[in-house]
C-alpha cells in the first residue's frame, strides 16, 4: 500500500575510484560448456593473479569445479591455497592467517561461494586486494529448486530468474562485497562469465557498479584491468 510505504535508495558511501569491476566475457561455466573452459579459467585467474599486488581470493560455485581449475593453475607469484570439503575449522583459520601475514608473500585463495570465506569473513586493510568470481553461482537444480521455479514461474512468469538467478547472484555480490568494507579500502573484483553482461543477470548487479549505467563497460581482459588499476593507485 503507496500510503503506508516509505522507500529510501542509498548510494554507496565507498568512493567509486576505490575498485575496479572487470567482467571476462571470453569464458563461460554453463554446465554444457565447462569441461572446455576449465583451461581458459585457470589461464585468465593466472595472469590476472600474477598482476594484483596482494592477496587474491577467487571462489567457485561448487567444489569440483574449483578442483577442476585448481589443477590447472600456473600462478607464478602467488602461493596458491584451496579449500576442502573436509576443512576443519582449525584448517580455516590457519589459512586466514597465512593471509594475514604479509612475511609469507602473497596468496591466491580458491574457495567456494556461500562457503565461510565468502560470506563470513572480513579481510581488512592490506589483507585482501582482489576477488575474482567464477559464474553466477546458481543453485543445484534439486526437487526444492525445481518446485521453486515451478512455483515463480505460475505466480510471476519468471520461475527461472526467482528461483536461481536471484540467489546465484545474491551470492556473487556478496562475495564481491568481501573486498571493499571501508572507505580506505582499494581492489578489484573481476567476474568470469560472459552471462554476467546478460539479463537477467546483469539487472541483479549493483547500479554503482556499472560506469554511465552501461553493463558493456564492465567487459575487459583481467589481467590488463588489475595493472592498469593498480599502477594508477601507486
Amino acid at each position: 500500500d503507496p500510503g503506508r510505504t516509505v522507500c529510501v535508495s542509498l548510494p554507496s558511501p565507498f568512493p567509486a575510484a576505490h575498485r575496479r569491476v572487470v567482467v571476462d566475457r571470453s569464458v563461460t561455466t554453463l554446465w554444457k560448456e565447462r569441461a572446455e573452459n576449465c583451461q581458459p579459467i585457470a589461464d585468465r585467474l593466472s595472469a590476472f593473479g600474477d598482476l594484483v599486488p596482494g592477496n587474491c581470493l577467487v571462489l567457485f560455485p561448487s567444489f569440483q569445479f574449483l578442483s577442476d581449475v585448481a589443477s590447472r593453475l600456473s600462478a607464478r607469484k602467488k602461493r596458491i591455497f584451496v579449500q576442502q570439503r573436509a576443512d576443519s575449522e582449525r584448517d580455516r583459520e590457519a589459512l586466514l592467517e597465512t593471509l594475514r601475514n604479509a612475511l609469507l608473500g602473497d596468496v591466491m585463495l580458491l574457495a567456494v561461494a556461500g562457503g565461510v570465506f565468502a560470506e563470513g569473513v572480513d579481510y581488512p586493510g592490506e589483507m585482501l586486494k582482489a576477488v575474482a568470481i567464477v559464474g553466477p553461482c546458481l543453485p543445484v537444480p534439486t526437487i526444492e529448486t525445481r518446485l521453486l521455479q515451478s512455483y515463480y514461474e505460475e505466480r510471476f512468469e519468471r520461475g527461472f530468474e526467482f528461483a536461481f538467478v536471484v540467489p546465484g547472484m545474491t551470492r556473487v555480490v556478496q562475495a564481491a562485497g568481501r573486498l571493499i568494507r571501508s572507505a580506505e579500502d582499494i581492489g578489484v573484483i573481476a567476474l568470469l562469465d560472459r552471462r554476467f553482461l546478460d539479463r537477467p543477470y546483469v539487472d541483479r548487479l549493483p547500479p554503482d557498479w556499472l560506469s554511465g549505467g552501461e553493463a558493456a563497460s564492465l567487459g575487459g581482459d583481467l589481467a590488463a584491468a588489475a595493472r592498469e588499476f593498480f599502477a594508477g593507485r601507486a
